[in-house]
């Protein structure tokens, strides 16, 4: 339940209702969705794209004076003078939905002056929704139930991974010291971290991202996970220690990123990160 006293209660509650019916449009079109490569190489169907605008038609509907970044038109400059700007991957995870598998979802996250406050993402498969605020905390909802998530104590030995599918080797060279200095164990995760890899308690506790000289890492595929972990009592930062900021000029992170499910193990990870 959202906490009546929410201030981003119409905003979260409007994020679902939109990915839902993304979710919905995506699911439709997984078959026949036509399919595209960009000039990074990366895939993009036809249902991204329907789907971003849908989105993007259906936020302008209710804030037309709200920003919207899309991996699409990241140089747009107008959305830097605008304190709120809502963040949106139509599809993260379009490889996967273009296979014809379920590990895709839908991102719909708000920034408000630099700090991401609502997030909602929907799997299409099956429906499995998860929303945030700081004040209402993270939920979930699976089938017909809703629940609170919140992130338990980190176990004695905490197993600690870098991000599988960007930088992996690079984040390991960083975080291996990191995590013999805490005594914890490296964790090689066999999937994509995602926002629900947080469904149940993770086997890593912490996350670590280390950019390359070439940006692989974008505020649209990390939006969910920074305000999911900050709502379940866990942890975001970038290396430093400092807040993770969006809606920049460059939707990348040049210092990193450190997620973590228990905030105490996050502040202990930064300071070892320090040296």
């Amino acid at each position: 339940m959202l906490a009546v006293s929410d201030p981003y209660q119409w905003d979260v509650s409007l994020a679902l209702d939109i990915a839902d019916q993304a979710a919905a449009l995506v699911l439709a079109m997984q078959e026949s969705a036509t399919r595209g490569v960009k000039a990074d190489g990366t895939i993009v169907t036809g249902a991204d794209l329907a789907a971003a605008e849908l989105i993007r038609e259906r936020i302008s509907a209710h804030f037309p004076d709200d920003a919207i970044l899309t991996e699409e038109d990241s140089a747009e400059s107008d959305r830097l003078t605008r304190r709120r700007c809502w963040i949106i991957d139509p599809i993260d995870g379009t490889q996967q939905f273009a296979d014809g598998l379920d590990d895709y979802d839908i991102f719909i996250a708000l920034a408000v002056a630099g700090l991401i406050e609502v997030a909602a993402t929907v799997q299409p498969p099956t429906g499995t929704a998860m929303v945030a605020t700081a004040e209402s905390g993270l939920l979930i909802r699976e089938g017909t139930s809703q629940r609170q998530r919140r992130f338990g104590d980190q176990a004695a030995v905490p197993g600690m991974a870098p991000k599988v599918w960007v930088t992996g080797e690079v984040s390991l060279a960083r975080l291996r010291p990191a995590i013999e200095a805490l005594g914890g164990i490296v964790t090689i995760p066999n999937h994509a971290i995602g926002p629900r890899t947080f469904l149940e308690a993770p086997a890593a506790g912490v996350c670590l991202y280390v950019p390359r000289e070439e940006a692989d890492l974008y505020e649209w595929d990390v939006a969910p996970l920074d305000i999911f972990m900050r709502a379940g009592g866990g942890w975001s930062s970038d290396a430093r220690g400092q807040a993770l900021q969006f809606n920049k000029a460059d939707p990348c992170f040049p210092n990193g990123i450190v997620l973590a499910t228990d905030s105490a193990l996050g502040r202990r990870i930064v300071r070892a990160l320090a040296g």
